[in-house]
């Protein structure tokens, strides 16, 4: 596992603003100080040997309960710059949810700031591996950014026996 250090990443928001492509009044609207969003970029910045170790347990325990049954797993801490992009943007389009937004409570409402990818070895192991995921996670179905029929939109891309036996590029028209 590599491990990606921001330690040395310090706050600047003109790197920010290109980074995460916002142009300067989005920043200049948000409700949210600079200096309020300098205090939870250092914050998440010097957090990160927590964000390792979690990452590091959190790949330990998918490792044991998941052993064989998947191709790779990746897992990732997000970028300090794309946070603070995260916090500028739903300030300004979701107010209700990032109105009050602080270094004190800006790790309970992002709820991205640890990612998992799994790759599985066969698609019809899906089921099997979310039902044990959600064993491991706790699962609140209010905070899903998007309420779509999982297995229909999986089973959408279903390949037939042929289609499986001799591997293409699908290029999308």
């Amino acid at each position: 596992m590599s491990i990606r250090t921001t330690r040395s990443k310090k706050f600047d928001i003109d790197r920010i603003a290109k980074n995460c492509a916002l142009d300067q009044s989005a920043i200049e609207n948000a409700p949210i100080s600079i200096e309020e969003l300098k205090r939870i970029f250092d914050d998440f910045v010097s957090s990160d040997s927590a964000f390792t170790e979690a990452k590091t347990n959190i790949l330990t325990v998918l490792n044991n309960k998941l052993q064989g049954k998947f191709h790779s797993i990746r897992v990732r801490t997000k970028d300090p710059d794309h946070l603070i992009g995260k916090i500028i943007r739903n300030v300004n389009e979701k107010p209700e949810k990032y109105k009050q937004i602080t270094v004190e409570n800006y790790n309970k409402i992002i709820t991205d700031l640890i990612g998992v990818r799994i790759i599985i070895l066969n698609k019809h192991d899906w089921k099997t591996i979310h039902e044990e995921l959600l064993e491991i996670f706790f699962n609140d179905p209010a905070r899903y950014a998007d309420r779509t029929d999982i297995e229909a939109k999986f089973d959408e891309y279903a390949l037939s026996d042929e289609e499986k036996e001799s591997p293409q590029v699908l290029l999308q028209k």
